[in-house]
């Protein structure tokens, strides 16, 4: 996709943070379309400095494979929870968790009819897992309506405050520990 997207997008760069095992193909990639003056991947970074990167940024990506869409999400959302916090927009993929937590969000279907002042509402945009196309209109979607963009992320800002802090589930778990045991429901004393 990124490729894609420069070619679409003149003004765009990447700022890619994180290792993983398939690092190596990003490399190819970037080396193959000769896009290295407009792609910085950092790896690792400490753990302290990952908020200061995400705030640099103005889209935010979770994209990931259609071979997740057969099951339910494996992986942890806490990287959706540091993209709210820093309230920037995010791009996912419409699986599992994922697509529980950014909800309501806009979709590829509403790209057309969405103006730009409306008033959104939403908290991201899901596209198709593994969907490149999906994936590259999201982008352009967002970059050629600013105050959607900032709306998003406001939005997703306000959702994670009042939803996903610890202190809110740790609030949920003491409510249920405490609550009336039910049928199913783990007896507290």
């Amino acid at each position: 996709a990124i490729p894609k997207i420069l070619k679409d997008q003149p003004n765009v760069k990447f700022l890619l943070v994180g290792e993983g095992n398939f690092s190596h193909l990003v490399d190819d990639v970037i080396k193959t379309h000769k896009i290295g003056d407009r792609v910085l991947r950092l790896g690792s970074v400490p753990h302290e400095k990952v908020a200061d990167y995400l705030a640099a940024m103005d889209i935010l990506l979770s994209p990931h494979s259609k071979l997740m869409n057969s099951g339910s999400f494996f992986g942890s959302p806490t990287k959706l929870f540091e993209y709210m916090a820093v309230g920037k927009p995010i791009i996912a993929s419409a699986i599992g968790q994922i697509a529980e937590i950014i909800d309501p969000a806009i979709t590829p279907e509403m790209f057309d009819t969405l103006k730009e002042n409306d008033e959104t509402g939403y908290q991201g945009v899901l596209v198709t897992p593994g969907d490149v196309n999906e994936l590259v209109s999201a982008v352009n979607f967002l970059i050629d309506r600013p105050k959607v963009m900032k709306s998003i992320g406001d939005n997703a800002r306000s959702a994670f405050e009042k939803n996903h802090t610890w202190e809110r589930h740790v609030d949920e778990i003491i409510k249920f520990m405490f609550s009336k045991p039910t049928e199913g429901k783990v007896e507290w004393d």
